[in-house]
């Protein structure tokens, strides 16, 4: 027999599914498409007890309400407009060269593989590695302790690459850690959601990590991704 918990676990896993996964278009489902499906299930759940006589809550567990939480990806000219001061204009928006090419780094890195931001946080810089042909991998530490490799375009390598050696400059670099803060310590997440606020405030365009999270698995739907490859690179189970 199957336990209330299981079901409730299931249900949040599939309604956290079809609230993160982009449609095979790019685009988000909308809010009212989550509300249907829970309202779905709930009926079901309603059927079920009466004609099994069972007493399921598990579609109690989540509210309709949260789902208006949803973050929409970044819009493609807001995208656009973003990218190319990000990556030609740092300079203007940081406070030194060497913050300028973190900025550049930590933003495209995220961009092309969606990675949370305890994930770029916890990342060492043995968890970088450079292939032959100069694209790389990156040992991702991510929820659970789960562990998986993501793939890293020529341009995102060159970017940390060269934010390493800005770094190599400043400091007798023997820390760990792949991106490091004003203090030259480990990067924290508040670092990186207060950097892409100042930005967000400069260019007058909302972003945040999140939303480039879903913009990053939007692109690649558009690119040919399957639900198997968005769950193995987004760390999503």
């Amino acid at each position: 027999k199957i336990t209330n918990q299981q079901f409730k676990s299931w249900f949040k896993e599939f309604i956290n599914f079809y609230r993160t996964t982009p449609k095979k278009n790019g685009s988000m489902r909308s809010t009212n498409t989550i509300v249907v499906y829970i309202k779905q299930i709930k009926r079901w759940q309603k059927v079920m007890n009466r004609e099994m006589g069972t007493n399921y809550d598990f579609a109690s567990s989540i509210k309709i309400k949260e789902t208006q939480t949803i973050i929409e990806p970044i819009s493609p000219t807001d995208l656009q407009e973003l990218s190319t001061a990000i990556l030609n204009n740092s300079a203007e928006l940081t406070a030194d060269p060497l913050s300028a090419k973190r900025l550049k780094a930590v933003y495209f890195l995220m961009l092309q593989t969606g990675l949370r931001l305890n994930e770029v946080c916890l990342l060492d810089k043995n968890n970088f590695k450079v292939l032959s042909d100069y694209t790389g991998e990156l040992k991702i530490h991510g929820k659970g302790s789960k562990k998986r490799i993501v793939g890293l375009s020529q341009e995102t390598v060159l970017l940390i690459q060269e934010y390493l050696k800005e770094r190599n400059k400043n400091i007798i670099d023997t820390q760990p850690a792949l991106f490091l803060n004003s203090k030259f310590e480990r990067m924290k997440k508040n670092s990186i959601i207060g950097m892409y606020k100042r930005i967000s405030k400069k260019l007058n365009i909302n972003f945040s990590a999140h939303a480039l999270r879903r913009t990053s698995a939007s692109l690649r739907v558009v690119e040919g991704a399957d639900t198997l490859d968005l769950m193995n690179n987004f760390g999503w189970t």
